[in-house]
């Protein structure tokens, strides 16, 4: 934003009508644009216009003759600190002085009779240092259009993230579909064929899960995580969660301990997101376990004051000090070398957060495993039999 030869107009209201027009030609002598004015009110549509500074006689700032500048100034924007410029009477300090030092903010005094190099001096100090916030208002003003056109980018980005994730999808299910038709009509017979259907299998659910994650992106940042609550058992829930997981734990041969409870916790809440939550803590502790000797998960629950933590927790790789917050940001991966997209704590975190819950990690910190716990608040009424 580009400052204009108005906003450096230095305005003058001496105590009369001679000093107005006296001190005008001093400070165009030496080089700064001044214009005189009679009264507060006309001073202050300048100022609205734009000003460099102001120099004011104490004679105008008498009783509630200063309040409309008081005002002014306190509604001014973050970057603008107007320098005012009181030229007092002569001898000791005057209360009218005193007070206006202490509540018009960027305030200088120069005592009458004030020299001529004094003036001037104190004229092009407060103009420099007003250029100073008009090129600082010009910085706010490039990183607001900067904010903003990242904001634009950035929401086009989750619309093409969601529109490319549903037009992935629809050719994978005629994809799979046709794999499952050339197995029943006897395609795949010979070795040869059986292993190259699994492999296309295995691609074709690899791709499927790479779309789910890329439709998930754009739910969360779109803030759009849709919740569909339901009276249900939590239990049954972490149950349907570890059959989900079992056959990656299993693969990995990772032992998983369940300290589970018979009785029925009940919550309300959407059932395909909470299985989501419980298969993403499963699968993220079995794969920060891969290598480890004696690999173990366990899985169970305490009880707290705000009510019942699920808790999963691993004997793995662990969390540095200060980074367990880090882990429920977007794409963050704690561990470069690890697979996955690195959004599946921040889901967590969305869905948890859904419920009315909240979701935290613990770790003695690096090579001590994690436990990755949450809650979520129980209703009064008891789950849907079914």
């Amino acid at each position: 934003m580009s400052v204009s030869p108005r906003d450096l107009r230095f305005l003058i209201m001496a105590p009369a009508g001679r000093d107005n027009e006296i001190t005008k030609e001093l400070l165009n002598g030496a080089g700064i644009e001044a214009e005189t004015f009679i009264d507060i009110e006309s001073l202050l549509v300048a100022l609205r216009e734009g000003a460099a500074a102001a120099l004011i006689a104490e004679e105008h700032l008498t009783g509630e003759a200063k309040a409309p500048l008081s005002h002014y100034l306190a509604q001014q924007p973050q970057w603008s600190d107007v320098p005012i410029l009181i030229l007092t009477r002569p001898g000791a300090d005057s209360p009218d002085s005193a007070e206006a030092w202490r509540t018009l903010g960027n305030v200088t005094l120069l005592e009458r009779p004030t020299r001529v190099t004094t003036l001037v001096s104190a004229a092009q100090t407060a103009i420099r240092a007003r250029t100073r916030q008009y090129q600082i208002r010009g910085h706010l003003a490039d990183r607001l259009k900067t904010e903003q056109a990242l904001r634009s980018a950035d929401r086009r980005k989750d619309e093409f993230l969601a529109t490319l994730g549903h037009e992935l999808r629809n050719p994978l299910a005629p994809i799979m579909n046709s794999l499952e038709i050339l197995k029943l009509s006897g395609a795949f017979d010979n070795p040869r064929t059986v292993q190259a259907c699994a492999v296309m299998e295995r691609q074709v659910h690899h791709l499927n899960r790479l779309v789910d994650d890329l439709l998930e992106v754009s739910r969360i940042t779109r803030g759009i995580i849709e919740v569909k609550k339901e009276s249900l058992d939590l239990n049954a829930i972490l149950r349907a969660a570890i059959e989900t997981s079992r056959p990656v734990l299993d693969n990995l041969r990772h032992q998983l301990i369940e300290d589970l409870t018979t009785e029925v916790i009940c919550v309300a809440g959407d059932p395909v997101r909470l299985t989501q939550v419980f298969a993403n803590l499963l699968n993220n502790a079995a794969k920060f376990t891969v290598g480890r000797e004696n690999a173990q998960i366990d899985i169970g629950f305490r009880t707290e004051n705000d009510g019942t933590v699920f808790v999963v927790s691993d004997n793995g790789v662990g969390i540095a000090a200060g980074k367990a917050e880090r882990a429920f940001l977007l794409f963050e991966k704690l561990e470069p070398q690890s697979e996955g997209t690195g959004i599946g704590l921040t889901l967590v975190r969305r869905v948890v957060q859904a419920h009315g819950g909240r979701v935290w990690i613990e770790s003695e910190g690096e090579g001590l495993g994690t436990r990755v716990c949450f809650t979520i608040p129980s209703p009064r009424q008891t789950p849907d039999s079914a």
